[in-house]
């Protein structure tokens, strides 16, 4: 991951078991945002492991998840798209990208 950090990974944590993602995907930063769309790159590749329950409750958020994905979005867009529908497949995705990404920061193999 390119712009990921500890402090990343932190925000990353809490808007995956909050309640409140909806106000933290608002306030998170051009960077975070970017990071957020490469973790859904990433699973799209299939370079982050997904269950086959994980991947079930992925579906009907296809759409949204491949739009996120694509690199001529504008940020806004791809933001506007995670405030609107991240609630609904960020709780599924990102605990999933969460423990690759700091076994990766953490140097753990």
């Amino acid at each position: 991951m390119s712009v990921c950090n500890e402090r990343t990974l932190e925000l990353m944590k809490l808007i995956s078991k909050t309640k409140h993602c909806k106000s933290l995907l608002k306030k998170c930063s051009k960077s975070e945002i970017k990071t957020l769309c490469e973790c859904v790159l990433n699973v799209l590749c299939g370079n982050i492991p997904l269950t086959k329950s994980q991947k079930n409750k992925l579906a009907p958020h296809k759409e949204s998840l491949r739009k996120l994905s694509k690199k001529k979005l504008s940020l806004y867009k791809k933001k506007k798209i995670l405030v609107q529908k991240g609630e609904g497949f960020l709780s599924f995705l990102l605990p999933a990208a969460i423990s690759v990404i700091s076994s990766l920061i953490h140097g753990v193999q």
